[in-house]
């Protein structure tokens, strides 16, 4: 042993994405979070967002306007992250994979016809531990209300009808998210509404664009025309944020523009 102190190594940050774009943009950031990290449960959601994204544009459209947004302009994409969009007379800093998740859920909770069981051509063979096939057995009723068919054949649990909103690969993700969360509620959710409510809430993260992930202009303005077309545009379905106002005196009085 020679005494000497260890030398401690720095861990690398991973650079943040430059955006291109037609014209510069800047903005002024320096704000404390208005929301607490996520939490290991909602980590372990994200973890499927983004992959198999739906895009904006390809997703149906909404209602009429149902808030007081006006219509709003993107201007730029900040980090790959963030659309810069001015809205009369604000500037908005809108975080693009809170915004369309909570479009998603809008769309994914009131939309009826994508609750329908579909049978499948192939059934899907389902890998659970003797926990998991446990609590299936136990919850089989909770599913079955939710239009999935589930059936046991030579030991095997396969599943043969699903809703119509998900797809194959997202199949048993789900079904072992839902086991776990009724495992961490120690009972079935109250009610087919609720059961709904939370394989929405699923979907809607899953689905939707992440960050660090580049849109095209028209997919930013169809994020923000469906922003005013649900009754909660300021918060995603953790409750975090969707957007940053600055509105224009703010930025007057911050360069000295007033008196």
């Amino acid at each position: 042993m020679s005494g000497e102190k260890p030398v401690e190594v720095q861990a690398k940050e991973k650079p943040r994405p430059i955006s291109i774009a037609p014209s510069t943009q800047k903005t002024i950031t320096n704000q404390a979070p208005t929301a607490p990290a996520l939490s290991l449960g909602e980590r372990q959601l994200h973890r499927h967002a983004g992959a198999d994204a739906t895009r904006p544009e390809s997703e149906e459209p909404l209602g009429p306007v149902i808030n007081d947004l006006p219509p709003m302009e993107p201007l730029a994409q900040f980090a790959d992250s963030y659309i810069v969009v001015q809205a009369e007379d604000e500037l908005l800093l809108v975080d693009q994979h809170a915004l369309h998740e909570r479009i998603r859920y809008e769309r994914l909770r009131h939309d009826e016809s994508i609750w329908v069981g579909q049978t499948r051509i192939s059934p899907i063979k389902l890998n659970l531990d003797p926990r998991q096939e446990a609590r299936l057995e136990a919850s089989g009723h909770i599913l079955e209300q939710l239009g999935f068919a589930i059936r046991k054949e030579n030991d095997e649990f396969k599943i043969h009808q699903a809703p119509a909103l998900l797809k194959g690969d997202d199949l048993e993700p789900f079904i072992h998210d839902l086991l776990l969360d009724i495992s961490e509620d120690g009972a079935p959710l109250e009610t087919v509404e609720a059961r709904k409510d939370h394989l929405a809430f699923l979907n809607s993260c899953r689905g939707a664009v992440k960050a660090n992930e580049r849109l095209t202009l028209p997919e930013m303005r169809r994020l923000l025309d469906d922003m005013r077309r649900i009754p909660n545009p300021w918060a995603c379905v953790h409750g975090r944020p969707t957007a940053m106002r600055i509105p224009l005196d703010a930025l007057d009085l911050h360069f000295g523009r007033h008196g």
